[in-house]
């Protein structure tokens, strides 16, 4: 499994969430959403790496808080680095 965590200072309205990119190839592609925080100002999303659906190599992972309501981004993170290894045969 692959953990995401963040911080963030501001609890989340009932119209916010967090949206987990990865960045592969120029393609933005969200992993999931996050709503509750895990303890105070602290995020964390848990996937599995068989369910990211990137190439192998590395690329980059960034939160954006975004309003639900309107579909838009209010806030962007910066991007962080993070490498996939090809999967086994």
């Amino acid at each position: 499994n692959l953990i995401f965590t963040w911080s963030w200072p501001l609890p989340l309205t009932p119209d916010e969430r967090f949206a987990i990119y990865v960045n592969s190839r120029g393609r933005a592609t969200q992993l999931g959403t996050v709503t509750q925080s895990q303890g105070e100002n602290q995020y964390q999303f848990s996937i599995s790496t068989a369910n990211v659906p990137v190439a192998p190599g590395q690329q980059l992972w960034f939160v954006q808080l975004e309003d639900m309501l309107q579909g838009s981004m209010r806030e962007k993170s910066e991007s962080w680095p993070i490498s996939f290894l090809p999967k086994p045969e």
